[in-house]
């Protein structure tokens, strides 16, 4: 699950930079995991355990999706070069 690998890492940067509380606007390209973040229950224990720890790990945040065509993490998986990376810098702006 890309947003549990997300929330690990916002946390592990709030602590080494003794961030007490920040809110935190995430961004996912696979909507079933928002889902799985919206619903309650009826999930295996493995995808129980991780709902559990992204909720624990980023109380104050925001989880939104990002189309795949506009999801700047993808963009040197297309073939982006590095000019068009600096021209767009959609990983500072967001989508």
């Amino acid at each position: 699950m890309t947003c549990c690998f997300g929330a690990r890492l916002a946390h592990s940067a709030q602590q080494a930079l003794n961030i007490t509380e920040m809110e935190t606007i995430f961004w996912s390209d696979p909507m079933v995991e928002l889902y799985w973040l919206r619903e309650k229950g009826g999930w295996s224990v493995f995808f129980s355990n991780r709902i559990k720890e992204i909720k624990t790990l980023s109380p104050n945040s925001e989880w939104r999706h990002v189309p795949g065509k506009i999801n700047p993490t993808d963009l040197i998986s297309r073939g982006c070069s590095p000019s068009h990376l600096v021209e767009g810098c959609l990983q500072i702006t967001g989508p």
